[in-house]
């Protein structure tokens, strides 16, 4: 696929997290989610790019759902291009942990977690779900009124209990940040 050249060096620096035609179907996915009107889902993409999206439909879908991506590397490469926008100013990073509600037997890696936000001095509150801790780069743009955090990584918090059964080696959110 041709790439305009204000998004090639973009989109380019992210080639080194995916495999070959992983990451070609993750460039029509990318310049198709920018160009697709209404909703953003796969299939509208895909139907937006047209004949630049070549195969079927159900392998642009695994690429969001089966195929493999090394987070790291791609992690590595957002923060580096976000870092970018900044040159002459400290680099400030926040992280934060996020409890997305998900319940049901078949839902891997999920835990009881303490809800900070709905918690209080009086009443503790516990959240069925996938704890997340996000890592992102405090920004301050040029027109905006405060600074932007722009996350960058995030990594599946695994309850201890879980780590064991699985013969895992449990982390804390904190060693995830690190």
């Amino acid at each position: 696929m041709q790439l305009p050249l204000c998004a090639e060096a973009l989109l380019m620096a992210f080639a080194s997290a995916f495999s070959q035609p992983t990451f070609e179907r993750m460039l029509v996915i990318g310049v198709g989610a920018v160009l697709a009107r209404g909703w953003r889902t796969v299939t509208n993409i895909v139907w937006t790019m047209g004949e630049l999206a070549t195969g079927d439909c159900s392998a642009y879908h695994r690429v969001l759902s089966r195929a493999p991506w090394k987070l790291l590397l791609l992690g590595r490469a957002l923060a580096r291009l976000v870092i970018e926008l900044v040159p002459d100013e400290w680099v400030v990073v926040a992280v934060d942990e996020t409890t997305a509600g998900h319940k049901g037997a078949k839902v891997d890696g999920k835990g009881c977690h303490h809800d900070a936000v709905r918690s209080s001095h009086v009443h503790t509150t516990w959240k069925w779900g996938h704890r997340w801790v996000v890592l992102a780069v405090i920004v301050k743009f040029p027109l905006a009124a405060r600074p932007w955090a722009l996350p960058v990584l995030a990594a599946l918090y695994r309850p201890e209990e879980l780590n064991r059964q699985e013969d895992r080696r449990h982390k804390t959110p904190a060693q995830l940040a690190r």
